[in-house]
């Protein structure tokens, strides 16, 4: 079983990431947070925001949103109901 779940900005609660894993949220955010600080991450859209959180002294929030087995299907149809809404 996997999970989706979304990244939130922490003021705004804003949805800017969506993704899947198999670990808790717990360990994923913090595989987020650590992967932001590695000097050899590319830089992407999620990495910079991570980044620019971190410089303001946040993190994003870590929302489940459903657990699910065929999580490729899934993440792609939450990432599209998410952007049209």
């Amino acid at each position: 079983m996997y999970k989706i779940y979304s990244l939130n900005c922490p003021l705004t609660n804003e949805i800017r990431y969506i993704g899947y894993t198999s670990l808790s949220l717990e360990k994923r955010l913090s595989n987020h947070i650590s992967e932001s600080s590695k000097k050899s991450s590319k830089a992407t859209y999620k990495i910079n925001w991570i980044k620019s959180l971190k410089n303001k002294n946040s993190i994003p929030t870590i929302h489940l949103i459903a657990v699910v087995e065929d999580y490729k299907f899934w993440e792609i149809y939450y990432i599209d109901y998410f952007k049209k809404i």
